[in-house]
């Protein structure tokens, strides 16, 4: 049974690096799901609606997707949806839906030891069943800029490390930049930017 990704995107807005690691998990998989999340970890809030987030998603990864349109699919579940689904949950329920092994992918930052207990991960510490999640499902994890070399640290037991190029853009760099008054457009897809502006979104 071929494996299918499971992207999430958990950040306030989508850039390169998302789009990216969605290119590259395209190598490795049968398809891609991306999930944009209206609400993630507990520490986490986002103040733009599921419709915008939804919105983003779909122009950010429209170029990609028209080379891929029966490879990368887009999630809109937070449209239609009241509450957030858990990680877990998203997983459980495409398994359900299509009968297919679902991978979860994430950027080596989220695999990190917990600053608060290093025994643990972020995951593990963090995320809503981070525990479970954590060592019941298979995972893929790409080595993002800036972070520890994946050799050197606890991993899941089932895991696929991911290689390549990310570029060194996070959601969040990107709302500092936008507080800053810095350049922030060439860190995310062109449409996106352009769905951002008109709606004023950098201003939340």
């Amino acid at each position: 049974m071929e494996a299918h990704a499971h992207l999430g995107i958990t950040g306030r807005y989508v850039t390169h690096a998302h789009v990216f690691m969605a290119e590259l998990a395209l190598r490795h998989f049968e398809k891609v799901i991306v999930m944009p999340c209206a609400q993630v970890r507990s520490d986490k809030h986002i103040n733009v609606s599921a419709w915008d987030r939804w919105m983003m998603t779909v122009t950010a990864f429209q170029d990609l997707q028209r080379q891929f349109p029966q490879r990368l699919l887009l999630s809109d579940l937070i449209v239609y949806e009241t509450r957030d689904f858990t990680t877990v949950e998203q997983v459980d329920l495409l398994k359900k839906e299509q009968n297919r092994r679902y991978v979860v992918c994430v950027g080596s930052d989220n695999v990190l030891p917990s600053t608060e207990n290093p025994q643990i991960s972020r995951v593990e510490a963090m995320w809503k069943e981070g525990v479970k999640l954590w060592t019941e499902y298979p995972w893929a994890v790409f080595q993002r800029p800036g972070t520890l070399d994946l050799s050197t640290i606890r991993l899941p037991p089932d895991c696929l490390i991911i290689e390549g190029d990310l570029p060194d853009i996070s959601s969040t760099r990107v709302r500092e930049k936008m507080i800053a008054g810095e350049n922030w457009q060439d860190d995310m897809p062109k449409a996106e930017v352009e769905y951002i502006l008109y709606h004023e979104l950098h201003k939340k």
